[in-house]
């Protein structure tokens, strides 16, 4: 008996010291000291509505979400009244809209806008009077984009568009628009065909975006065949999508080819059988494209159910989608429609921040930073990253902007980085609110909102207090 008892004595003791010294020997958990402040901001469920991503408001609706870029699409008779005038004041409309909602402007230039939602042509009359063509297709009167009059028309005002908006701070994007049914690239026009005369007619409006130079043919107003040879700058500053037309990819592919930093755009997300023709047909393009330039949706007309919204979900974070258009008409659930923008575009997560607990005016501070993009696509424009020191209620007394860009940051991916900044030595001694900021470099205000931490009303997102000496 006396044994068993010291047996069993004897495992206890033993299984007490390999208890404390698990305990003894655990991963310290990271804790802040009387040196040394670390804070992990919460994070920030939903819809982040962010430069560039989330949503687009239909301008024939009341606005239905907050959106960052605002879009329509102009005919082009709405522009060029006559072959001298050309009237900015539609895009300068849309412009101010923008601006007035904290938003950007983003358009498409039409030249066919199909019966019962247009007239079908829209190039301006006095180039019609001129004898550009006109040809019937199965929805109407259509456009002749082969026309030699129509092409070097409106080769000369895409050009004369150029020359006015190009690199424009508020034009978010512009779409590689003019050819077929609401400047979409479908049309009973197109011609797959190598080297026919459409081919050359989509390569040469595309050239008109793009910027190129070339020698091609068109058709004479008395059906002749003609040539235009043309060098043409195009669009190298702002950004340009490329609509996606389901069942002719020839001219998004010569697009593609041509420039790696054009985006697409596809208007029927929510349609399965739209989807999966995407799927088939250019997933591969999209795959290669979407780290270097926006995807962009616009809704399908139907795609208001519960069940084609979650579809919509799943396909645009599938194909890393940054933004979509409205074309519901009112119609869906909000929370559904919630539920696919919080899933869309860049999603910037500060995890971590760590900083001295107390600094010395005029000597560097080093603040070492934990990063998330938790979205699923990467911010395209450059974002810098801000830092400030304010007093308790946020009014702002000291800031620094680094050189640090989040711009090609891509979803999964944990950035860890220091910044420095070094208070000015007039600064006086006393205990200050550290706060941070991803700013705009064109105006160098508070841009992004991230989805942790809390950011007040001026856009700076407070770390903790720091003492400065």
């Amino acid at each position: 008996m006396t044994a068993r008892i010291i047996r069993r004595l004897f495992w206890l003791c033993l299984l007490g010291v390999v208890v404390v010294a698990c305990r003894h020997f655990s991963p310290p958990t990271p804790s802040p000291t009387p040196e040394t402040t670390i804070v992990f901001p919460p994070s920030i469920p939903g819809y982040l509505p962010n430069p560039g991503i989330g949503w687009q408001n239909t301008r024939s609706q009341p606005d239905r979400f907050p959106e960052t870029v605002r879009y329509t699409r102009f005919n082009w008779d709405q522009l060029q009244p006559a072959p001298d005038v050309i009237d900015w004041t539609p895009i300068e409309t849309l412009r101010q809209e923008a601006l007035a909602v904290g938003a950007r402007f983003h358009f498409r230039v039409r030249t066919t806008q199909p019966p019962p939602w247009g007239p079908g042509p829209t190039i301006p009359a006095w180039l019609r009077n001129a004898g550009a063509g006109v040809v019937d297709s199965e929805r109407g009167p259509e456009t002749q984009y082969s026309s030699c009059l129509f092409l070097r028309a409106h080769g000369a005002f895409i050009d004369a568009l150029r020359r006015q908006y190009d690199g424009d701070p508020d034009l978010a994007f512009l779409d590689i628009g003019s050819y077929g049914y609401y400047g979409e690239w479908g049309t009973p026009q197109y011609d797959d065909t190598p080297d026919s005369l459409d081919w050359h007619v989509r390569r040469h409006i595309a050239d008109m975006y793009l910027g190129g130079r070339g020698t091609r043919p068109c058709l004479e107003a008395d059906g002749s065949l003609g040539q235009i040879s043309y060098d043409y700058v195009g669009f190298q500053r702002t950004r340009l999508l490329m609509p996606y037309n389901p069942w002719h990819e020839d001219a998004l592919f010569y697009v593609l080819d041509a420039r790696a930093d054009v985006g697409i755009r596809f208007d029927a997300l929510g349609s399965e059988t739209h989807q999966q023709r995407f799927r088939e047909k250019i997933s591969a393009a999209v795959a290669q494209r979407w780290p270097m330039a926006p995807i962009v949706f616009e809704l399908g007309a139907e795609a208001y159910t519960p069940a084609a919204l979650d579809s919509a979900r799943h396909f645009a974070q599938e194909m890393h989608a940054s933004l979509v258009h409205d074309n519901l008409g009112g119609r869906g659930r909000d929370q559904d429609i919630e539920s696919l923008l919080a899933g869309m575009g860049y999603r910037l997560q500060l995890l971590q921040a760590t900083f001295p607990a107390a600094a010395v005016a005029g000597t560097d501070v080093v603040v070492t930073m934990t990063w998330k993009n938790g979205g699923v696509a990467p911010p395209y424009d450059d974002y810098l990253l801000a830092l400030a020191l304010t007093d308790a209620g946020g009014a702002l007394l000291w800031r620094q902007t680094s050189d640090i860009s989040v711009r090609g940051w891509l979803p999964g991916e944990m950035m860890r980085m220091p910044a420095s900044f070094t208070p000015p030595t007039d600064l006086p001694p006393g205990r200050y609110d550290l706060r941070l900021a991803l700013v705009d470099p064109r105006t160098d205000a508070p841009a992004l909102r991230l989805a942790s931490g809390d950011r007040d009303a001026a856009g700076w997102t407070r770390l903790g207090v720091i003492d400065i000496r």
